[in-house]
């Protein structure tokens, strides 16, 4: 229906859609791309991003959009690449990271058998794939929660007063939870984003790039928020930011392309992570996949048709 749209990815929303529905979707770097005139949610954490239907439509996107501005003071006087340039420079002798641990847990065995196969092209198109051993992300997780809930609480405070009745249930009910956040825990939420991005950092240092699954599940039925996760039956949104918003907390750019279907029609997204500012290699990696397979030009087929 569309070449390209515009997404704001606090803790996954262009990677998550991008990977439920078969598409490409980018977060930029923190910074890279402006985010004036966006109603924010969290300004540590919110990237504007496209979603596109090829790599390369979102490397010219961003060439577009990218850059500083006076207008968002996020924005950094970086300079901006040809992001097309480096396309077809392929994956051979590039090292590639994956870090099992904490973003292969519990993936539902079709997203697994996926991701696998895609690690097993990389392979063939002489990528170097080694695992990669990271810190416990689960802090990066709960540092991300508190962020974003103590400053959209802070952004939306005037309306949360005087017009609760325009958000809904949902949204209200995430706002007004944890009334008792401290300046405290604030605090040491930012410091575990610096010791996440340190953390980073150093595994950039060796490696050009991470992958992992973009999300550990396909998508699930919009009437079925509560689904079966890791034996429990857990909140669907919060299952699919797992693997997507530790990388809003350290800034780094992240791609998801569609890497496979379920057996039942459904995408499957594949993660590229890069070093901040590095737009291109991250294109670069997703481009080269993209050459090698056809899953991006395969359609989702529509549940219950």
């Amino acid at each position: 229906m569309a070449a390209m749209a515009m997404g704001t990815d606090t803790g996954g929303s262009i990677r998550i859609p991008a990977s439920l529905c078969g598409t490409v979707g980018l977060k930029p770097t923190h910074g890279r791309v402006s985010a004036a005139g966006i109603l924010p949610l969290s300004w540590t954490l919110d990237h504007p991003g496209p979603l596109t239907r090829t790599v390369e439509d979102a490397a010219i996107v961003l060439g577009i959009i990218a850059g500083d501005d006076p207008h968002d003071p996020m924005t950094a006087p970086v300079p901006v690449s040809d992001y097309r340039a480096s396309l077809g420079a392929g994956v051979r002798g590039l090292r590639l990271g994956v870090p099992r641990a904490g973003f292969f847990a519990s993936l539902d065995p079709e997203t697994a058998a996926a991701v696998e196969a895609t690690l097993a092209v990389f392979r063939s198109l002489g990528a170097i794939i080694e695992d990669v051993t990271l810190p416990d992300v689960e802090p990066w997780r709960a540092a991300v929660a508190d962020i974003i809930l103590a400053e959209a609480r802070y952004i939306h405070a005037a309306s949360l007063r005087d017009r609760p009745g325009d958000f809904g249930d949902d949204v209200r009910g995430r706002l007004t939870r944890r009334t008792d956040l401290s300046a405290a825990e604030l605090v040491d939420a930012m410091r575990v984003r610096d010791r996440a991005i340190r953390a980073l950092n150093d595994l950039f240092s060796r490696y050009d790039a991470l992958l992992t699954p973009a999300t550990v599940i396909p998508a699930s039925r919009i009437d079925g928020q509560m689904i079966e996760y890791g034996g429990a039956q857990v909140f669907a949104p919060a299952v699919l930011t797992v693997n997507t918003n530790p990388f809003n907390l350290t800034g780094m750019p992240a791609l998801s392309v569609p890497c496979g279907f379920t057996a039942g029609g459904l995408p499957v997204g594949l993660q590229i992570v890069g070093r901040r500012w590095d737009e291109a290699t991250v294109l670069r990696v997703g481009a080269a996949y993209e050459r090698a397979t056809d899953w991006h030009t395969r359609t989702p087929v529509l549940q219950g048709a």
